[in-house]
């Protein structure tokens, strides 16, 4: 996943310089991916929470998937996108001006929220089927 990312961040930024080679500045293109890769994180990370309870995989990807598209919708509200997490998987803003932390406090506390609630539930989770769990741990055995 590192290395996919480090990759089309490559690529993009290659794109970018040669089509807008006078408003990129290298020196953000690094945070830049660093705000964008926490933010894909978090997206998998409640995806896979969502995923463990429901037991549907393509619901969970589905719900982000509205997710986003409604934040995308709403990005136009200044009082949204202060507090929207999904603010960081588009952070094109940032690789023409510096990134203003001030601004970013926000979505970054509600990450950091986010993050620690889904992998406290995803710890507490009920073993559903005891009987497959005894399968597997008498196949270990």
């Amino acid at each position: 996943m590192v290395l996919g990312t480090v990759m089309g961040a490559g690529w993009a930024v290659y794109v970018d310089w040669a089509f807008f080679s006078s408003t990129i500045r290298f020196d953000l293109v690094w945070p830049s991916l660093l705000l964008q890769a926490l933010g894909i994180v978090t997206s998998v990370i409640l995806a896979s929470t969502i995923a463990i309870y429901s037991g549907a995989p393509f619901l969970a990807a589905g719900v982000i998937e509205v997710g986003v598209l409604i934040s995308s919708l709403f990005s136009q509200l200044k009082g949204f996108m202060k507090w929207s997490p999904t603010n960081l998987l588009n952070p094109t803003n940032w690789l023409i001006h510096p990134i203003s932390w001030t601004d970013l406090w926000r979505p970054l506390v509600l990450i950091g929220i986010l993050i620690v609630g889904c992998l406290i539930l995803i710890m507490v989770k009920p073993l559903r089927n005891q009987h497959a769990v005894r399968r597997v741990e008498a196949i270990t055995e």
